[in-house]
């Protein structure tokens, strides 16, 4: 093999060597350490050789006679061997690269070529960014985006016309976080959801502050939970709204309400039980409490079907009210027709005591105290009439009064007194209730037939007056007829 071409064999193996050739020679006789080595078999590796290196020299031969022109630089090389150049600028060195919109950077130290921002990236197959790999950034991170302009603008944004999701996070292996986001405090997660759905927002110190857990559908806040919106929560097993505290002086569940408008600090609703509940272990303070900084109430109870309120006690009052202003300590409302205030007793499935819409009090038990004071201002009655005592006495005379005791007490429980119904056809009073005695009627009754005593009493007085005046005449004249029968004896002696 001459000179030359051993120059183009280096120069083959060169453009094989840089991926721009491949080179395949087959040499048909190969020789062995102490096996006699023959001119023609050396002849015929040769030969095989020059048939293998023909065309490579040839390829070199156009490459190294095809120069790019000047400002250009190879970029690739054809089969045949000729160059396909490029077009650079900046004088004789490579300083910057020629390049569409889609790259950034002139491809020097000081600017190194890199990807246009916004980068355009079209769909190939079933993706459009398909990336592998991780070391970047974060540990174990594939993909980094990064703001680096420190007054403002995103990391990233991503956007979907589809009727599907904008993102979708996909962890096939069990355990860990689906989702972590960083603050500047170090690198401890401030916001992490887990693969399950739970998400946990976490403090610095890396402990939980607000979890939303998707297991069991609950809330847990380290401290208050505030809604401008309201906070509303449902359940068909547990409590709606739970709240526990261990602070003192500290409400466990905190409602405030401070808009102009009408509204309530805390509202429960339940379709079977109270809307609201309350429970304190802890003598001298309330299962439930309210407060309220203007004219509203502290706490207020509405029910469709059942009670707004409910109250029930162990061991002490069930209701507990005290005032410091000049209103109602306790004020009850009804805009319906049941009964204002109805009380039940031990054991009892009917009330004892009841205040029905107008006002009237009524009781199965019997009232004690110094007295009762009956509302007898003449201003507030009307259309007066003039009773006739005597009659009233001579009425009240053919009442039955009999002893008797109540169905609901023992038989050694004793009264006496008339029967409504029988009071009611005497006297047509109490308008059409047949089944009570009004006080009111039953001491007017009363003082009318003292009335009616009385001046029966004054007639009689006067006429046994009279009779005791006749008797005196009668007396007198007698005594008088006495003394003239004496004196006729007298005469008649003589």
């Amino acid at each position: 093999m001459n000179g030359s071409s051993l120059k183009h064999f280096f120069a083959g193996v060169f453009v094989v060597a840089s991926g721009l050739w491949v080179l395949a020679v087959t040499i048909p006789n190969a020789f062995t350490p102490g096996t006699p080595i023959k001119s023609a078999e050396v002849n015929a590796n040769f030969s095989a050789l020059k048939n293998a290196i023909d065309p490579l020299q040839a390829f070199t031969a156009k490459l190294s006679t095809t120069p790019c022109a000047s400002g250009q630089a190879m970029g690739a090389v054809g089969a045949d061997g000729t160059p396909n150049c490029v077009a650079v600028s900046g004088g004789a060195g490579l300083v910057k690269v020629e390049h569409d919109t889609s790259l950034a950077g002139e491809g020097t130290p000081g600017t190194p070529l890199g990807v246009a921002v916004p980068l355009a990236l079209e769909k190939t197959g079933s993706k459009v960014l398909d990336l592998a790999g991780g070391g970047v950034g974060i540990p174990g991170a594939t993909l980094r985006v990064r703001n680096t302009n420190p007054s403002g603008g995103i990391g990233a944004e991503i956007t979907s016309l589809g009727g599907d999701a904008a993102l979708v996070l996909q962890k096939p292996s069990a355990g860990g976080q689906l989702l972590k986001a960083f603050g500047s405090n170090g690198g401890e997660d401030e916001f992490r959801l887990d693969d399950n759905g739970t998400v946990t927002l976490r403090k610095p110190n890396n402990t939980p502050n607000i979890t939303l857990d998707n297991s069991d559908g609950s809330i847990r806040a380290e401290g208050k939970i505030t809604a401008s919106g309201g906070l509303f929560s449902q359940s068909g097993s547990i409590e709606g709204i739970f709240g526990f505290s261990t602070a003192a002086n500290k409400a466990a569940v905190l409602g405030r309400h401070d808009g102009p408008s009408l509204g309530v600090g805390v509202f429960g609703y339940s379709e079977s039980d109270h809307g609201v509940g309350g429970r304190s272990d802890t003598a001298g303070k309330a299962g439930v409490s309210g407060y309220h900084g203007g004219s509203g109430s502290g706490v207020e109870g509405i029910s469709v079907d059942s009670n707004g309120g409910y109250f029930k006690s162990l061991n002490s009052s069930a209701v507990w009210a005290t005032n410091n202003s000049n209103a109602c300590t306790l004020c009850v409302s009804q805009s319906g027709s049941g009964d204002v205030i109805r009380a039940w007793g031990r054991e009892s499935i009917f009330p004892k005591f009841w205040v029905d819409t107008d006002g009237n009090v009524n009781t199965v038990a019997q009232y004690y105290g110094k007295g009762y004071n009956n509302n007898s201002d003449r201003g507030a009655k009307t259309n007066f009439t003039n009773v006739d005592p005597l009659k009233i006495l001579e009425q009240l005379s053919r009442v039955p009064i009999q002893t008797w005791n109540y169905k609901t007490d023992p038989a050694s429980v004793r009264h006496i007194g008339p029967m409504a119904q029988d009071f009611k056809a005497a006297f047509g009073l109490n308008g059409k209730d047949d089944r009570h005695i009004s006080s009111i009627d039953a001491q007017g009754v009363a003082l009318a037939a003292v009335q009616g005593l009385y001046e029966l009493n004054r007639r009689l007085k006067s006429e046994n007056k009279a009779l005791q005046d006749r008797l005196a005449a009668l007396e007198k004249e007698l005594s008088r007829l006495k003394e003239l029968e004496q004196r006729l004896a007298a005469l008649e002696a003589r």
